[in-house]
């Protein structure tokens, strides 16, 4: 409403009334954080950058009010400059906070795998009650298909557990007597006695949300940088106005001038074309990267991930599929493969177990007939029998099958056998893959001047193949979600800023204590939602593309911020009047059009991001595509 005020016509009322009264509520309303944050840095004896917008703003509306009283003839006014810094900057805390609040509901998600109700027991008889009235000695029960309602140990029964939620481990593990589980994590088999050993806030689960919000209460650095060159920039502006002022009333200028040239100094100064030269770029780098599937959630991770040489990898689900899926059949002599698979899948297809769903999936690739199972049993620990045409099928351990021995299979694999009228007929092995795009993406990666490490909660040999694989010399296993945040501030330590690349719940601390959290699309809720980056569709070269887009728009901040502070050592000493005695005159209100033209130059220029990312990338041309 401002500016259209302004441009209805000479009269007092439209161009200054009007003006005036709103430039005046947004100072009180949208403006009063500013103001106030301000007056604390002030009484602290330091100036943050709310103190540059609480200046520029401020002084210009009281200079306007001022000059609409006729105390300095006929003045500029200023009023739609000054409501313009506060509402810019407010619309981007305003979407700060929503991209805070939508973590914080991320985490409420993550603690509602915890189920509400659970069967506990007293004096032998189940009884459901609520879940936050079980307490650490309680005995509950778990049947399969269930989540674990809080840590604990098992006391009672045989099942297969899911872990991803935690460890992020693709394969299923067997868990007896005096195992330990965790809360969160999923039964998939067996009927379990748990003896809770922790509830509530002191579960694995509650220590994941406590890590994770712990990580982003942490400023970012930019912030830090940000108010340390402010308070610098503050003091000296305000200053030269004054010694503006003073120098022209000492030499005998009329009080209009003089308020007039100082005034000049502190709107020419105002931080508008040093507010927007990080903001632009990272605004129109998001952009070009949003085309790609890339989301950036917050200001600092595009210009940070262009200065991260040292990437923490999680393994499952990041460098590998994160699913079990079919690696080869070896059948018996004179046995097709698809035969294999066609008598398993009749018995699996029913089953939510990994292997299951993994067989079924592999018959449906292959496009094999798979016949209907009846007196399908599930043997705990051991496989499932049932009959297929009229004849008695068995799919599970090879004691349980009856296969001849053989090698074992690596640890990150798993192997089941088959059998037809009690004769074994193949194997299956199944296992996770690593991504086809893994090794070509941490090559180019490589190349750019990135180190890798790996950090995974699997198993010693499932990492270690997967780092010879990928070329990469460093790696930690069975890592639980707490020791992965260790390794990220060890690494930090070690080699600088770092940035940490995972899809699961497991990964969500890592991600926020990292300087950029990067999170691969398809992963966990809460992986997104602490990730400062996401890779949108999981594909890893994508992660090169961040990487380029990161890197021009750092090298367009600093064209920006070299611009805009040239801008003020050349536009400073005409507001002041120096030049003066050479006809060189610089009023408030060409010093408000230079400060315009300031800030567009620094908008064009981010403009041109789009295609200069096009030509930083090898022969002109990004991955699967233009990035604009």
């Amino acid at each position: 409403p401002i500016p259209v005020a302004m441009l209805l016509g000479e009269g007092t009322f439209a161009t200054v009334i009007v003006p005036g009264i709103l430039s005046g509520a947004v100072q009180v309303g949208p403006g009063r954080p500013f103001y106030s944050s301000a007056w604390r840095a002030t009484r602290a004896g330091t100036a943050n950058m709310d103190t540059l917008v609480a200046l520029g703003s401020g002084v210009s509306f009281l200079y306007s009010v001022a000059g609409a009283a006729g105390l300095f003839g006929a003045s500029p006014l200023f009023f739609k400059s000054a409501a313009f810094l506060i509402a810019f900057l407010s619309l981007g805390k305003w979407l700060e906070a929503i991209a805070r609040r939508r973590a914080r509901n991320a985490l409420v998600g993550l603690l509602a795998l915890l189920p509400s109700k659970v069967r506990r027991l007293v004096d032998g008889e189940e009884e459901m009650v609520d879940a936050q009235s079980i307490e650490r000695g309680h005995r509950v029960v778990v049947v399969a298909g269930e989540r674990f309602p809080a840590d604990g140990v098992i006391r009672r029964g045989e099942t297969t557990v899911d872990n991803s939620v935690v460890t992020g481990e693709s394969v299923p593990v067997e868990r007896g007597k005096w195992d330990e589980v965790v809360g969160g994590t999923l039964n998939l088999t067996g009927r379990v006695e748990v003896e809770v050993t922790a509830a509530g806030s002191e579960t694995v689960l509650a220590d994941i949300v406590r890590l994770v919000r712990e990580a982003q209460a942490q400023p970012a650095p930019i912030e830090r940088v940000a108010d340390r060159m402010s308070a610098y920039f503050v003091p000296t502006i305000i200053a030269l106005s004054l010694l503006t002022g003073i120098g022209w009333w000492w030499a005998g200028a009329e009080l209009a001038t003089t308020v007039t040239r100082a005034i000049s100094v502190l709107v020419i100064a105002c931080p508008c074309a040093l507010g927007l030269a990080t903001p632009t770029a990272i605004l129109v780098g998001s952009g070009v990267a949003l085309r790609r599937g890339i989301l950036v959630k917050n200001g600092a991770a595009l210009e940070l991930l262009a200065r991260t040489d040292y990437w923490l990898l999680d393994k499952t689900g990041t460098l590998t599929d994160g699913a079990f899926r079919v690696r080869s059949v070896t059948p018996a002599t004179g046995v097709a493969e698809d035969t294999v698979i066609a008598m398993a899948a009749a018995l699996e297809r029913s089953s939510t177990h990994p292997v299951a769903v993994a067989i079924a999936a592999e018959a449906t690739a292959r496009e094999v007939d798979v016949s209907r199972a009846s007196q399908v049993e599930e043997h705990a620990g051991l496989g499932v029998s049932g009959e297929v045409d009229g004849r008695p099928v068995r799919v599970g351990r090879r004691e349980f099958v009856g296969a001849p021995p053989v090698e074992a299979v690596a640890e990150e694999a798993s192997r089941v056998s088959v059998s037809v009228d009690e004769e074994w007929i193949g194997d299956i092995t199944l296992g996770d893959l690593l991504r086809p795009d893994a090794t070509p993406a941490i090559e180019q990666l490589r190349a750019r001047g990135v180190e890798f490490e790996i950090v995974s909660g699997d198993r010693e040999s499932a990492v270690r193949t997967v780092a010879e694989a990928t070329g990469i010399d460093r790696y930690h296993a069975e890592l639980l979600p707490g020791s992965k945040t260790e390794r990220v501030t060890e690494a930090r330590a070690r080699a600088g800023r770092v940035a940490m690349v995972g899809d699961g719940v497991n990964d969500a601390p890592a991600l926020a204590a990292a300087e950029v959290g990067i999170a691969i699309g398809g992963g966990t809720d809460i992986a997104q939602d602490a990730g400062d980056v996401v890779i949108g569709g999981g594909r890893l070269e994508e992660l090169v593309v961040a990487r380029d887009i990161a890197a021009v728009t750092l090298r367009t901040i600093y064209e920006n911020l070299t611009w805009a502070s040239a801008y003020n050592i050349v536009a400073v000493p005409i507001a002041a009047g120096l030049l003066s005695p050479w006809g060189w005159e610089l009023r408030p209100e060409f010093a408000a059009l230079a400060m315009a033209l300031s800030s567009v130059s620094v908008v064009l220029n981010s403009l041109r991001l789009p295609s200069r990312v096009r030509a930083n990338a090898p022969g002109g041309q990004l991955p699967r595509g233009s990035a604009a």
